[in-house]
């Protein structure tokens, strides 16, 4: 496999044959799932298990007592509602990010995602969780960007499409993760 980093410059990246360059692919594809896209839980479940996790918290007691003492319904609505619009931003603005090349966007991605993480958890009023919600879904907004085409870009095409379609199956497990973490944390 050669690659190039827009330079004309080529670099050969040692690949396995045969059968061993089918199981080199998909552990590409975990290795890219797991560590660049992951870095408040895990997996490119980021998407479904923020999403999952959110769904459990706004409905606990003590998130109710501490944020939900007026305009509950909306409030809650938009700490959920401005994640969604988050990643639709992030998104968006992952197409101006060529120059900092696919690893370089999903490093940024990560951090933007990390210091959205830590501004919901250091959340004492419904403005910062809220500021954290949309820093957080950016960040996710960028690598729901980028991932697929950054698979894309290192899978044989053979397997490019179970390779792509892994991502989903990775955020549906993350759904259920979320899904059970939460019934067994919050209930």
């Amino acid at each position: 496999m050669t690659l190039t980093n827009g330079q004309d410059e080529v670099r050969r990246i040692p690949v396995p044959r045969g059968l061993l360059r089918r199981y080199w692919v998909i552990l590409i594809r975990v290795g890219t799932t797991l560590s660049w896209t992951e870095s408040k839980h895990t997996t490119n479940k980021t998407s479904r298990y923020d999403l999952g996790v959110i769904a459990e918290v706004v409905a606990s007691d003590s998130f109710k007592s501490l944020f939900l003492q007026s305009n509950g319904d909306t409030r809650s609505g938009t700490v959920v509602a401005l994640f969604t619009g988050g990643c639709f931003c992030g998104a968006f603005l992952a197409s101006y990010t060529d120059p900092l090349g696919r690893r370089g966007t999903i490093l940024m991605a990560c951090c933007i995602f990390v210091v959205g993480g830590i501004i919901q958890t250091a959340g004492v009023v419904i403005a910062m969780l809220y500021v954290g919600r949309l820093i957080a879904g950016l960040g996710v907004g960028f690598l729901t960007m980028i991932i697929p085409i950054y698979q894309a870009e290192l899978s044989h095409r053979k397997i490019r499409g179970k390779i792509t379609s892994l991502q989903q199956l990775f955020n549906a497990i993350g759904q259920i993760f979320a899904t059970w973490i939460g019934c067994v944390c919050f209930v």
